[in-house]
């Protein structure tokens, strides 16, 4: 199982800091594919390279995580006991209700989610001319 975790993480790190590493310097974003040949661009080939290997090993540890679940799926059901709790050393206070149901956070993170994200989505919505040109990378 550690292996599958590892192979998980490792394989992220492989992936994404490639793209943190080109995008930093002037890669384009969203590129449909990557012309090796193009001189502009051949610097950031060994980095594409890099990110695939870490795709291959993220394959790798999602067929282990398959493995492991189907594994589990095969394996005898277990007795796990009965649950034991630990005591608290100090004796819990009473919490008013409104903090223990879920309507007070759930307004909150409406309110901050509005209060975040509504103003800026707004500016842009409302300004005229704000699309973004595309950059074409490679053969036309």
């Amino acid at each position: 199982m550690r292996t599958q975790l590892w192979l998980w993480f490792v394989g992220m790190i492989v992936t994404t800091f490639p793209w943190h590493w080109v995008g930093i310097l002037g890669m384009p974003r969203r590129m449909a594919y990557f012309d090796f040949g193009d001189p502009a661009i051949a610097p950031q080939a060994l980095s594409v390279t890099f990110s695939a290997i870490g795709g291959f090993i993220l394959l790798t540890s999602g067929i282990l995580f398959l493995v492991i679940l189907a594994r589990g799926m095969r394996s005898p059901a277990a007795e796990t006991g009965a649950y034991r709790f630990s005591l608290a050393v100090h004796q819990p206070a009473t919490v008013p209700l409104a903090l223990n149901t879920h309507a007070l956070w759930v307004a909150l993170m409406i309110a901050l989610t509005i209060t975040n994200y509504g103003y800026p989505i707004l500016t842009l919505a409302m300004t005229e001319g704000t699309s973004v040109p595309a950059v074409y990378v490679g053969a036309q």
